[in-house]
């Protein structure tokens, strides 16, 4: 299957959910890195990517949609 724009979009969001699925269970990031990786779906993930949302899950955003940055006007 060829890698479409709108399925790599699909399989982030799919990772996403994945990961706040494994922050439900109390998995530890290196536990949840295993677990995804280890489903053997054709989709894999980087500790640094999990605990980029385990840090955005402790503080109580659970929207897992991009937060991209912009530049303020001076």
């Amino acid at each position: 299957m060829a890698s479409t724009p709108e399925y790599e979009h699909a399989m982030k969001s799919h990772i996403r959910v994945l990961i706040l699925a494994c922050f439900g269970m109390q998995k530890t990031p290196t536990e949840a890195v295993e677990y995804i990786n280890g489903l053997g779906i054709g989709v894999s993930t980087t500790y640094a990517t999990v605990r980029q949302w385990y840090v955005r899950f402790e503080q109580g955003e659970f929207d897992l949609t991009d937060h991209h940055k912009t530049a303020e006007a001076s």
